[in-house]
């Protein structure tokens, strides 16, 4: 075994040291694992999401993450990391550590009266609430309190918050009143309906020594802030709608009505289903697809088989849309000439005005050969 000669040992020893000794004079700026900002934050401070030890650990306190976030978001070292070297921080004399930092915004429950910010709901729940004694409660900022409006909240971000849209839950004061904790309880929280209904109604049993003291009932309405076409004039059943007719918005919605909801962009182009009045809130029942073929409208339907590619002249049987599966009749003449031995009936899709495709999971072997039968000839 080769041994090191004593200059070289004690110089390795040296360099060994002062590295440790860098290390340990540099300050710590260590993420913590989860943090809730204080109300009424806009901006993400490293202070905020960080424990810094060290004058200049703590010099870097005011640097700007990013701004706060309306629901809980994932701060990475590495997003930390690109804000220092903006605020120019010598890495040098600092000691980064963690993986990230889960930051819940400081909204806790408020009174819609004292928050004129607050944007009213356009859609009206089956059962109205009352508009002075409404309460507003950001599900995110008591998700994690062991309360029965905690365990409520926490109901309703599993079921809705894959949506990835802001969730607010609304109640009347008297309703939110009942799911306050009572000393020495433990409590049941019962969805009696579909979480995703206008209005859910939320049994709480109370329970002492597993003897059920108390039953209670509360209504809270779920909504979701969803971007959607608004109309800014009336327009009439049947009518193409233009860019110019709608405008874009967010509104809070319940949780069926955000799922059908059409965007400025979704909306325009298509045809109103019904007569529509200025200032809705676009969803997909109001409208359809632009007709693009109709009833005995010549078509040319075309199938891929292999390498081959196989026109038919047919006409359509029923209308349609472009991407709207329709009933064709072959007109008994494929476009190489050769005349088909009946006329008969298939499905193809629409691909636009005059055309139309045979897909091969819509087609059947039997339909495949009535179109090669014409190009065989």
């Amino acid at each position: 075994m080769q041994r090191l000669s004593t200059p070289i040992l004690t110089a390795h020893i040296f360099l060994l040291t002062c590295a440790g000794s860098a290390s340990l004079l540099a300050d710590t700026v260590a993420l913590k694992s989860a943090t809730r900002l204080a109300p009424g934050t806009t901006t993400i401070r490293l202070a905020d999401i960080a424990t810094l030890q060290g004058p200049h650990a703590q010099a870097m306190g005011d640097v700007k993450i990013s701004d706060a976030p309306a629901s809980p978001v994932e701060i990475r070292l590495e997003t930390v990391r690109e804000a220092l070297v903006t605020a120019q921080a010598n890495f040098a004399k600092l000691d980064l550590s963690g993986r990230a930092c889960m930051v819940r915004p400081g909204a806790t429950v408020v009174s819609a009266a004292q928050n004129a910010k607050i944007e009213k709901p356009i859609v009206t729940a089956r059962t109205a609430i009352p508009e002075p004694t409404r309460t507003i409660i950001d599900p995110y900022a008591v998700c994690d309190d062991p309360t029965p409006i905690g365990v409520c909240a926490q109901l309703f971000i599993a079921k809705l918050g894959s949506r990835n849209l802001p969730l607010q839950l609304e109640c009347t004061a008297e309703d939110f009143a009942k799911f306050a904790p009572r000393a020495g309880n433990s409590v049941d929280v019962l969805p009696r309906n579909v979480l995703e209904d206008e209005v859910v109604e939320i049994e709480l049993v109370f329970r002492k020594g597993g003897q059920v003291l108390a039953r209670d009932h509360a209504r809270i309405a779920p909504k979701l802030l969803t971007p959607v076409g608004v109309t800014l004039v009336p327009i009439a059943r049947g009518t193409k709608i233009a860019q110019d007719e709608i405008k874009p918005e967010t509104r809070w919605l319940g949780p069926k009505a955000s799922a059908s909801a059409l965007t400025w962009n979704s909306a325009s182009g298509r045809v109103a289903r019904v007569n529509i009045a200025a200032g809705v809130s676009m969803s997909a029942a109001q409208v359809k697809d632009e007709v693009v073929i109709h009833k005995n409208d010549k078509v040319t339907v075309r199938r891929e088989v292999g390498l081959i590619a196989i026109e038919l002249d047919a006409v359509a049987i029923e209308e349609g849309a472009v991407g709207d599966l329709i009933k064709l009749r072959a007109t008994g003449k494929s476009q190489r000439g050769a005349r088909l031995a009946k006329a008969a009936e298939f499905a193809a899709e629409i691909t636009g005005p005059g055309t139309a495709t045979l897909r091969a999971a819509s087609s059947s072997p039997k339909q495949t050969a009535l179109m090669t039968q014409g190009a065989n000839r």
